[in-house]
């Protein structure tokens, strides 16, 4: 039995050493949505937010099973928050803007139809470009309402590591194919450093203390494309 499972291993290592490797491009963009680990200062309870995700890869195929797939993405991250009682009402709506490069290791189950699933994991490193937190305060005893932001670009951690996974399905159509797959993102690093930061609302600044011990994100995308 051991001799079968060695001979096996043998046949599909000289199988991929003499495949030519196959490298492809595609292009892929849908729906992320995402939320942290804990709660920042002054947020009683947080919730999903949804935003936008897309970019392009390359499949770099030793052969039909196996692949390694190198992708570049925009991603919108971010989370939902608010505290509301019988005096006032606060929405928070804080989206964190990344490039994202990941390293995924795919494989395949390919097969005679045009139908072939994979499933992927592999690490990424992402580079944080933007924090915004939009903040909208209904006061009830008055019924006024206004509305303000906060960057919080200065203490965020310019980078962010995170492993990722999932699977898809990929239609073949001549030479390329059009994909559809769902991906799971956990955080392996903190979001923020926490600190201060300044809030404008009205026209009128004030500084405020965020904090939110080792929060990371994690999150999960619907992704649909074309691989050339």
């Amino acid at each position: 039995m051991k001799r079968m499972g060695f001979f096996l291993v043998v046949l599909l290592l000289s199988h991929s050493a003499a495949s030519e490797p196959w490298v492809s491009f595609g292009a892929k963009a849908g729906l992320y949505s995402s939320n942290t680990t804990e709660i920042p200062t002054g947020w009683p309870q947080t919730s999903f937010r949804s935003g936008f995700a897309g970019g392009v890869y390359v499949d770099y195929a030793f052969n039909r099973f196996f692949s390694l797939q190198p992708e570049i993405l925009y991603v919108m991250k971010g989370l939902n928050g608010g505290i509301a009682n019988s005096r006032i009402d606060v929405d928070y709506a804080a989206r964190f803007d990344y490039i994202e490069i990941p390293l995924l290791a795919k494989l395949a189950m390919a097969g005679k139809s045009h139908f072939s699933p994979y499933f992927f994991a592999g690490p990424g490193v992402g580079i944080n470009l933007a924090a915004d937190v939009d903040i909208k305060t209904t006061d009830m005893r008055i019924d006024r309402t206004s509305s303000g932001s906060s960057d919080w670009s200065a203490i965020m951690n310019r980078a962010e590591f995170c492993f990722s996974f999932g699977g898809g399905c990929k239609y073949a159509i001549g030479l390329g194919g059009i994909t559809a797959d769902v991906r799971f993102d956990i955080g392996l690093s903190k979001v923020y450093s926490g600190g201060e930061v300044t809030r404008k609302t009205d026209g009128y600044e004030t500084t405020e203390v965020i904090f939110a011990g080792h929060s990371k994100n994690f999150g999960f995308a619907l992704l649909t494309g074309y691989n050339f």
